[in-house]
């Protein structure tokens, strides 16, 4: 996509206007920290912060509030839903069977019989898992 050139100065217009309120504003605004949400991940409490600080209207404060904490559950829901968070539900539940049978991972490097014990526990759990989703499991029996 190809902008024109006016586009561009009016950016860097735009851009060095909004730099300039913030100059003559920093003074007058000090963040506080009353405004800190501790139900949010810091990165979106450093987004909310700023605004809450400049803003003067309760409203608007009580909105960017209800705003960032779905985000984080947003955040939350969209994590849990992750193949990583799958791999990680297999590895805990693969570590929770190791402890219950008291081997060591070091052990299964000591021949066949460790790895066989190792790899039945992985099949469990990887059906246990493919069952609270509601899904087939992904076995490899190679």
């Amino acid at each position: 996509m190809e902008f024109f050139d006016s586009f561009y100065e009016w950016v860097l217009r735009l851009r060095n206007q909004l730099l300039m309120y913030r100059f003559r504003e920093l003074p007058h605004v000090k963040a506080d920290v009353a405004f800190v949400n501790r139900n949010v991940e810091p990165r979106l409490n450093r987004i909310a912060i700023p605004l809450v600080s400049v803003s003067k209207e309760d409203e608007f404060v009580k909105d960017l509030n209800a705003f960032i904490e779905q985000d984080q559950r947003d955040i939350v829901t969209d994590r849990a839903t992750r193949w990583e968070a799958d791999v990680l539900s297999a590895l805990l539940q693969l570590h929770d069977t190791k402890t219950e049978h008291g081997y060591t991972m070091s052990e299964t490097d000591r021949g066949c019989e460790g790895f066989l014990h190792l790899s039945a526990d992985y099949d469990r759990a990887a059906y246990r898992h493919a069952e609270i989703r509601g899904a087939q499991p992904e076995v490899d029996r190679r």
